[in-house]
């Protein structure tokens, strides 16, 4: 059975914007310049982590017959701000399906797959888990952009629409 192609990763320090999802709703109804600036900010946090993940990809060893293919999981990392707010950071997908396999689960080892598509060919690559160690090290500066950019956003909205200066 082929792996999915799609990696999913919670992280339990990581900033849960979905609290906020009221919070920009209004925003984007009533104070538009507030949600782009919002939104500005968190993109700018997820790109931080999204760095550091294109960082570590880039450390994989390179195949000497085809250096470029693991190329392709550092530029398939992108950032997504939802209409909530929620800041998403996206790995591999359909034009970087080896990204899931190589990440192996955050798990090091090998793993099994198939060469070619030729189903009487199994071979086992090395694992390079990369997400993980990139949170780590990322997540304090990118749950601070977050932070950042809500602090700004409510402080805006609280000054133009509760009467303030």
């Amino acid at each position: 059975m082929a792996s999915s192609n799609v990696i999913t990763i919670r992280s339990s320090s990581a900033l849960d914007t979905r609290e906020f999802s009221n919070f920009a709703k209004a925003c984007r109804a009533a104070a538009k310049d507030v949600w782009v600036d919002l939104r500005a900010g968190l993109r700018e946090a997820g790109e931080v982590l999204a760095k550091e993940i294109r960082t570590e990809a880039d450390k994989f060893p390179r195949d000497a017959k085809r250096p470029r293919k693991t190329d392709r999981i550092a530029q398939s990392t992108k950032v997504h701000v939802s209409g909530t707010g929620t800041t998403s950071v996206v790995v591999g997908g359909p034009r970087a399906p080896e990204a899931a396999p190589i990440e192996h689960g955050g798990r090091p080892g090998k793993f099994r797959h198939l060469v070619f598509g030729n189903t009487e060919n199994w071979v086992y690559q090395t694992a390079h888990p990369f997400i993980e160690p990139a949170i780590e090290r990322a997540i304090p500066v990118a749950e601070q952009r977050a932070v950042d950019a809500l602090d700004k956003a409510v402080q805006t909205a609280a000054t133009r629409y509760a009467g303030g200066s």
